[in-house]
């Protein structure tokens, strides 16, 4: 009887040794899942939140003039082509960004500085030209070209990952005036990390 007991004990033995070190793979391989899930979910969550709280470009003229003013919703102090090295929007890796005419403009009458532009027309990417230095530098850190919408916004996703800090890509903004006509600035969008 009491050999019969210790060969029990030897076979349960036998039995729960596999089963723990099998228990200790499969602990360690959903633990190894859970972190690369958390990882995920993370960065996709941090993507998700770029593309929830957009980087909105409002765009207006400066005073009566034929120069583009542009300022956003994170604070960027008004910036205008009178020194087109500061005309630039910093932006995060998988940011949307929407153009749209400025509301202070368009409230009647419109803020002191403010003036209307008509029309949002077009916004694309430009870089260097061979033979060229302008553009010098831009690369490409949106997605695609900027899409215009049919509520006359014009819309575009910067990339994800980030090409670098301080990486930038020039566009063409081309806009129309209330009198027609037509004109063409190059702002930049800059990455911030």
């Amino acid at each position: 009887m009491m050999s019969e007991i210790k060969d029990r004990a030897w076979i349960r033995w036998l039995i729960k040794k596999p089963i723990n070190i099998l228990n200790y793979s499969i602990i360690h391989y959903f633990q190894k899942l859970y972190y690369l899930l958390y990882f995920i979910l993370t960065l996709n969550t941090f993507v998700m939140l770029q593309k929830l709280n957009p980087v909105r470009i409002f765009v207006s003229r400066a005073g009566n003039s034929n120069n583009l003013r542009l300022r956003d919703n994170r604070n960027n102090p008004n910036l205008t082509d009178a020194d087109p090295a500061d005309i630039d929007t910093e932006v995060e890796p998988g940011n949307l960004i929407i153009w749209e005419l400025d509301p202070d403009s368009l409230s009647k009458p419109p803020k002191p500085g403010f003036e209307p532009i008509g029309s949002l027309v077009l916004i694309e990417q430009t870089f260097q030209q061979p033979g060229s230095n302008k553009y010098r530098g831009s690369i490409p850190v949106l997605t695609a070209q900027p899409v215009k919408q049919q509520n006359g916004t014009i819309t575009a996703e910067v990339i994800t990952p980030s090409p670098g800090k301080g990486k930038f890509a020039n566009y063409k903004i081309v806009y129309t005036l209330p009198d027609g006509s037509q004109h063409v600035n190059d702002p930049k969008i800059v990455l911030n990390s």
